[in-house]
């Protein structure tokens, strides 16, 4: 019976549902943001609130140590770069960590603070995420805009190695599934071999019914919302990814789980 309880949890078939974020600031009971859009992630970046991102270095500091209400605020960052840096030394990967839509930068500045000598570099898609955070996170190896989609990630960071491991933390919601079959077609005709996908929710039974049931209570609250996307099940993943890549390991990032995966010898060949 407890296995079939947990089968019938994951959702063992391909499924997604729409995904939003309360606010502490817009019109009651309104869409006030869409962060599927670039400029949906400029407004609230300059703006007090759940995704605003400091220039000031000091507060910029105290928001990645601490569990606040910010969109990196998940409570446990310093256990996932433990988790991401356990994984480069078992796997044996090069000393270079490339991760993309970084947002507040949050885990890779854990990833700098506890191993100085990785080299990491980061990217997101929009400009005033980019150049705030060129202010602030001075340990980082590298700060580039790019956009996941359409772009080369081998024009962008040229010194890429082909031993370093691409991290696409949290920002699974923000992409439709067309465009998510984009992204690791661009990534495997660029030859990226390794990547760590670490989704922000996998929807399960139970996450769905406690995911609408706090979008109730905000609506009827008249809180304002930030459409984030979309929340998809383990089986729609492998669809998406599974032209051109493999599945080779699985391990908790945290309380998330963490897909590793392997370019196919066959992709883009």
């Amino acid at each position: 019976m407890k296995e079939f309880l947990r089968k019938l949890n994951s959702m063992p078939y391909e499924a997604s549902m729409r995904h939003f974020y309360p606010l502490t600031a817009g019109e009651p009971g309104k869409l006030a943001v869409d962060l599927t859009k670039p400029e949906g992630w400029d407004a609230v970046r300059s703006t007090a609130g759940n995704f605003y991102m400091p220039t000031e270095r000091g507060i910029w500091q105290r928001m990645c140590e601490t569990p606040i209400a910010h969109d990196s605020g998940v409570g446990d960052l310093p256990s996932r770069a433990y988790c991401v840096l356990d994984l480069l030394q078992k796997k044996e990967f090069s000393g270079q960590l490339i991760s993309f839509g970084v947002g507040l930068g949050a885990l890779e500045y854990h990833l700098k603070r506890l191993k100085p000598d990785l080299q990491v570099y980061c990217s997101d898609f929009n400009d005033e995420a980019v150049e705030r955070l060129k202010i602030v996170f001075h340990e980082c190896d590298g700060i580039f805009k790019f956009d996941l989609i359409g772009g080369s990630y081998r024009q962008v960071f040229p010194r890429v190695q082909d031993g370093a491991l691409l991290l696409i933390h949290r920002m699974d919601p923000h992409l439709t599934d067309e465009e998510w079959i984009q992204v690791f077609e661009r990534l495997a005709a660029d030859k990226a071999r390794n990547i760590l996908f670490v989704p922000h929710r996998l929807l399960t039974l139970r996450y769905l019914f406690d995911s609408k049931r706090r979008e109730l209570y905000h609506r009827c609250c008249r809180a304002p919302l930030a459409l984030s996307g979309m929340v998809r099940t383990f089986h729609r993943w492998l669809k998406l990814w599974g032209k051109n890549y493999d599945l080779v390991d699985e391990s908790r990032v945290g309380y998330s789980r963490g897909f590793l995966l392997k370019l196919r010898n066959n992709a883009h060949s």
